[in-house]
Formats: structure tokens, sequence, C-alpha cells
């Protein structure tokens, strides 16, 4: 924000250069015009000749005159005097911001002419250029990070609380969870994630088993009449772990072990009950009826919410956090795709154009409202000051023209006039 003002004053002072110079510029030329209108005038009494230039620096002193005028009178007074139809820009500024507006809106915010300009502009280009640029994809990434960031330190868990209180129990109670339930554990058994999920708590097992053998051990000594010798104590305990640490060898991984046929028949019987039973479907209404009722159940959503928050927190103000590796991989990969997947630029673009439209045919109005209020909020003086800077280098030309177009025209009447008339 503050390099965007410094470039806005520094193109601000060589504006008010650039028109400096060029207001001296077409004042010399007037200057000019008028020593040479008394030097021709003195010569003519002796030369006749110079009669032509008389003439040309007399109309010449008048077109800068009458351009000197128009272009002051547009935001100021001229001399300060109450000229009607002066200081334009200055009185008129509402006006002008209306009809700026309204040009905007009839020249640029027409459909038939945003559309051939969109379809032009190959946006998934654009922003696979930049994305595939590593420091653009840091930049993008950084800010993104900041404002997640900025998102949470902004978020008022009182008003959450709130929001979730009066949700919550709603959003329970519209969820019909019993064809979901029973959905979930169809997709399970189909795709044999049960049997992983035994897999890997049998693993467990024998790992948690391999740890604690000593503890184990010393659980049944004391468990053992006291009379029993440890070493058969130990040859009890070695060959109970073998034979289960065994079982469980057997069963790990195997689609054709009892156990795994007798749990696979178990599941699909359980899903089957679910699907035919009213009883099950009972059961799932009370859980749900118990949760809304519960009180508890609100400060639990708050708990996990401000630890995801204080989580997140955590994430982002690490230097090099997973948060921020994993934006730019999305980054790089978007960009990638972008600049080779033709389907994908395709839509892209066409998601594009139609956004822009969308967007454009909504607010369109409220945009030209913030454009012709801003303009009116804007203070008189400045705004002239401001136009004046922006426009005024150019219309020293006009200044500058006008001298010159001045004294030809009033070379060819008093060359007509000799010519003519006499």
């Amino acid at each position: 924000m503050c390099s965007l003002r410094l470039q806005i004053k520094k193109t601000e002072e060589l504006q008010r250069i650039a028109l400096k110079r060029m207001r001296i510029i077409a004042t010399s030329l007037l200057c000019f015009m008028a020593c040479l209108y008394l030097f021709s005038s003195y010569m003519k009494t002796l030369y006749p000749f110079f009669g032509f230039l008389k003439a040309f620096s007399e109309a010449a002193m008048v077109g800068a005159l009458a351009d000197w005028f128009a272009v002051v009178a547009l935001f100021k007074r001229p001399l300060n005097l109450p000229i009607p139809h002066t200081a334009i820009v200055k009185r008129h500024k509402d006006r002008l911001g209306e009809n700026l507006a309204l040009f905007i809106k009839e020249n640029f915010l027409v459909r038939e002419v945003l559309e051939i300009r969109l379809s032009s502009i190959d946006f998934s280009k654009f922003m696979a250029e930049i994305l595939q640029d590593e420091k653009n994809v840091k930049k993008i990434c950084d800010r993104a990070v900041n404002l997640l960031e900025m998102i949470i330190n902004k978020l008022d868990y009182s008003e959450i609380k709130k929001f979730v209180n009066k949700t919550l129990p709603l959003t329970i109670k519209k969820i019909d969870f019993y064809p979901f339930f029973v959905e979930f554990l169809e997709i399970l058994t189909e795709n044999r994630y049960h049997e992983k999920l035994l897999n890997e708590l049998l693993r467990n097992t024998l790992e948690f088993i391999s740890k604690n053998r000593e503890k184990i051990r010393e659980h049944m000594r004391q468990e053992n009449p006291w009379w029993l010798p440890d070493f058969v104590d130990d040859a009890i305990l070695s060959h109970i772990i073998n034979r289960f640490e065994n079982t469980i060898l057997q069963i790990i991984d195997n689609k054709d072990h009892e156990l795994i046929k007798l749990i696979n028949g178990v599941t699909k019987k359980f899903i089957t009950n679910l699907k035919t039973s009213d009883n099950f479907q009972l059961k799932i209404e009370d859980i749900r009826r118990r949760v809304m009722e519960d009180e508890k159940i609100n400060e639990y959503f708050e708990i996990l919410l401000r630890n995801i928050r204080e989580k997140i927190s955590e994430l982002i103000k690490e230097e090099k956090s997973h948060i921020r590796l994993q934006l730019e991989i999305y980054a790089k990969d978007m960009g990638n795709a972008l600049e080779n997947n033709l389907t994908l630029k395709e839509r892209f673009n066409n998601w594009f154009k139609d956004a822009t439209l969308s967007i454009l045919e909504t607010y369109a109005d409220a945009l030209l409202t913030i454009i012709s209020d801003t303009i009116k909020r804007w203070d008189a003086d400045l705004t002239s000051s401001k136009i004046e800077l922006a426009i005024g280098k150019d219309l020293q030309w006009i200044r500058i023209n006008g001298t010159l177009v001045g004294g030809l025209i009033g070379l060819l009447i008093y060359i007509a006039n000799i010519i003519f008339l006499k």
C-alpha cells in the first residue's frame, strides 16, 4: 500500500513538471507573438512587406489568448473573474461523474461488446504463465496463507457458538442418518475395508505384545500360585504367546481363514438386518434424539473449532509449513495443467468468460453507482487539480496549435484582402 502511494505521488510529480513545462512553452509562444507584432508594426511603416508578419502575429495572439481562455475555463475562473460558464470541471463535478458512469455503461458494459472482448482473452494461458513462475507462486501462496491467518484471527467464537447452538439441532433433525449409515457399511464391505482394518488391528496387537512381554510375564507371576517355579511360568507364557502370535499371523492377509469368513458372514448378516429391521432404525433415531438433547455436544463443537484454529495458526507461523508447501504444489500443478490440458484450458476460459459476464451483469448498476458517488464525494478543487494534471499537458498543445493556426488564418485573410479588395 505504501509503495502504491509513493508511486502515485511520483506520477503526480512527473505530471506536474510536464504540465509546467508545456505552460511555459505555450506562454512563451504568446509572448514571442506579441513581440513580433510590436516589431512588425514598427517595421511596416518603413517596409510595407512587414504587413504580412504583422497580420500573422496579430491573429496568432488572438488565437493564443482565445485558447488560453478556453483551457483555463475548464478548471478555474480566468484571472479569478466571475465569468459565466467557467471553472466547468469544478462546478459540474457531480454531473461529470454521472455522465462518466453512463458512458461506461453504454460503451463498455454491453454484453455483446464484453463477449467479443472476453472471447479473445486466453485467460488460461495468462494464469499458466503466472503459476509456472516460482516467484509468483510464492507470492500467491504467501498472500493466501496471510488471508487465511487473518480470517482465523478475526473469527468471533461467541458468534460461532450462537450459530452452532441454533443450527446444529435443526441440521441433525433434517439429516436422515440411517440410509447413509447402511450405504457406508456396504461400501466398506464391498471394498473389503473391514478386512484391512482387522489386519491393521491384529498387527498392532502383535506389536503391543512384543513390546510388553515383561509386563505380561510379571502379571502372570502375580496371578499364579507361589509354589509354581518361575521357569514353569516362563514356559507357559512363551507357549501361550507363541500360539497366539502364530494364530494372528495365520489370520493376517489370509482371505480364506475361517475367522475372516466368519466376520464377513456376520457383517453381511448385520447389513441385511439393518436394511430390513425396524428395530435398528428405531435405535438410530434414539441416538439422534439423544445427541439433540445433549447440551454438551455444542460445547464439543466449540472446543473442536478452537483447537482447529490453534492448530492452523501454528502451522501457518512455521516458515516451511505443510500448508504453504501444499499450496505451492497445488498452484504449480494447476499451472502445468492449464498449459498442457486443452480440455481444461477451454473449460477455464469459458468459466472465466461466463463468471465475468455474470458478475458484471449482476453488479454493473452498483459499480456505476460507486463511480458516480465516489466522484461526488471528491473535493471539487482537488478533483479539478487532478484532472488538470492528467490532461493539462495535452491541453497546452491546444494553446500552441491555436497560436499557430490563428496566425496562419490571419495571414490568409490579409493576403485575400490584398488580392480581392485592392
